[in-house]
């Protein structure tokens, strides 16, 4: 807290907003995470500005508005320079490691960033992304997406009466599976509940974390305190009307409904849009763009069978000559169809690629397969085609016999029947 208080000192009473080009996607915000940046996106505004139109807590927007600064992510209106981050390292602000008796609460992390497409390495003419020599071969795409909210709950301290030290285990136990509970789950009712046992629910539980009602003791742990509370304010109040509840029931039986089941969603929907932004830049030979967009697109859905394909084949357009990454290629379309054996991209990628490294009889069988499941699909029946115009020509010459029946079905040299 002495930290984050430290930099944001700086910026009081001076216009701020987003420094362009900040990737926000990265940081995994929620909606009203989301709506603070929209607001510093719209125009320049103090932080006293901000945090009062924020519909976040006073301290979650503070946190928001510091996590900006470690990735110079907020520049000033006066003068355009950006605010910069604390000049000593990271770690050394944080307070130390904390013993058995006492604990404090550490600062947020520094979110990773993946590495520019924009230069090539000097001795090769490879995707700049591209580092083979640098990637696990896990297929891997990017590097993982920090949250400002992902920080666990501490343990507690020694010397807690029973009373607090049950209550910092519930605490604890409600805080670190947020994500994971549905409304109901989180007030601890069934899905049947009723208006009164809602309201009940909610208020029994309120009266036990409130972080106003903790004692002192327990002081280390209101962070957490505050979130659950955020949450099951959240939970009553959709539960309190009848249709809202109605709704977020079927949500529930369909699978959904957790916080967790809606990042998932909002993922599967932004990696589909990104990868058909992804194909129209391959169609216009961007392809270094439309390898960046599909990066994005496999961070948010890493096992897409068509996300694998294309991106196996993007590596074999971006790398025409030799020598060329075709295990990691390869590799890539194995995943692909070991996710859907039914994937007809897939296939005919996989036998372009096969038949480049030389391997025309395993070639084949990948076009032959694409056929299989789409007829239509004339890329892949050429293919088959051309290799067996190969094969033909390379058949042996007619023996004796042979030519003797030719000669009688066509005519000798001389032109006799």
């Amino acid at each position: 807290d002495e930290a984050m208080a430290s930099v944001l000192v700086r910026m009081v009473g001076r216009p701020l907003r987003i420094r362009p080009g900040l990737p926000i996607d990265r940081l995994d915000l929620n909606n009203k995470e989301r709506a603070l940046i929209e607001v510093m996106r719209a125009g320049p505004a103090t932080i006293d500005e901000l945090v009062a139109g924020s519909e976040l807590s006073t301290r979650d927007a503070r946190r928001l508005l510091y996590l900006l600064t470690l990735i110079r992510g907020v520049e000033t209106n006066d003068d355009g320079s950006s605010i910069q981050p604390p000049a000593e390292p990271l770690a050394s602000m944080r307070p130390p490691v904390p013993d058995r008796t006492t604990r404090t609460t550490p600062g947020p992390s520094p979110i990773p960033t993946t590495p520019s497409p924009g230069t090539a390495h000097p001795s090769s003419g490879r995707d700049p992304a591209f580092r083979p020599s640098q990637q696990p071969r896990g297929m891997p795409i990017g590097l993982p997406v920090a949250s400002i909210e992902s920080m666990p709950a501490p343990p507690p301290p020694v010397g807690l009466s029973p009373l607090d030290e049950q209550r910092w285990a519930e605490l604890s136990m409600l805080y670190d599976k947020l994500d994971d509970m549905n409304h109901f789950e989180l007030l601890g009712i069934s899905t049947s509940a009723n208006y009164h046992e809602i309201s009940n629910a909610y208020f029994a539980r309120v009266k036990k974390f409130h972080p106003d009602r903790l004692p002192s003791s327990l002081a280390p742990i209101l962070r957490c305190a505050q979130k659950v509370f955020d949450r099951l304010t959240e939970a009553n109040e959709n539960l309190s009307s009848d249709e809202n509840r109605a709704e977020y029931l079927s949500t529930v039986a369909a699978g959904g409904g957790t916080r967790a089941s809606e990042r998932m969603m909002r993922n599967v929907l932004d990696s589909a849009v990104e990868f058909q932004k992804a194909e129209v830049l391959m169609r216009k030979r961007d392809l270094p763009q439309a390898m960046a967009m599909l990066r994005s697109a496999m961070n948010k859905n890493p096992d897409e069978s068509d996300f694998l394909a294309l991106y196996g084949w993007l590596l074999n357009l971006m790398n025409p000559s030799e020598p060329a990454p075709f295990e990691d290629m390869v590799r890539s379309l194995d995943k692909a169809l070991q996710t859907n054996p039914r994937n007809e991209r897939a296939h005919y990628y996989k036998g372009v690629i096969l038949k480049r490294m030389k391997r025309d009889h395993e070639a084949v069988r990948h076009f032959q397969k694409a056929i299989e499941i789409n007829p239509r699909n004339v890329d892949a029946a050429r293919e088959v085609r051309i290799a067996g115009m190969r094969r033909d020509s390379k058949a042996p010459p007619p023996g004796p016999a042979q030519s003797k029946l030719l000669a009688r079905l066509f005519g000798n040299k001389d032109g006799d029947e």
